[in-house]
């Protein structure tokens, strides 16, 4: 199992496109403090990328190409162990010349409207459908 696999694993998210970025000192991750009452907040330093070589615009096949990271914005994890996680998170951008767009890489873990957790909601489609069988 990579070092990549196993952050993922630590902060609970299933999605291999992350890649965390280490310090100079061998760092994957560092102590800030946050929020009114400046609580401690462990802060990852990632980047999402994707695998998007072809793109489908108006149904057709699309080649694409990188265009660059949007600027780093931080996104809130759920808390492990009592700490606040967040990562400082950079997205892909890929650029579209048949159709002259930006795309934008995007993960289910990061899912704004979702209010519970993937694994569990998950689980409570696969109770659901073990109760309908």
């Amino acid at each position: 199992m990579s070092l990549n696999d196993s952050i993922l694993r630590s902060v609970r998210l299933t999605d291999s496109n992350f890649e965390f970025f280490m310090d100079d000192n061998g760092e994957f991750n560092h102590i800030s403090y946050r929020g009114k009452d400046n609580h401690k907040t462990i802060i990852y330093e990632t980047a999402l990328h994707g695998n998007m070589h072809h793109y489908a615009l108006y149904r057709q096949e699309s080649v694409v190409t990188k265009n660059g990271y949007n600027n780093p914005t931080e996104v809130k994890l759920r808390t492990t162990n009592g700490f606040d996680n967040r990562l400082c998170l950079r997205k892909q951008h890929y650029y579209c010349h048949d159709g002259n767009a930006s795309v934008v890489v995007s993960s289910l873990d990061l899912d704004e409207d979702r209010n519970i957790s993937k694994s569990l909601r998950l689980q409570v489609i696969r109770l659901t459908m073990e109760d309908i069988s």
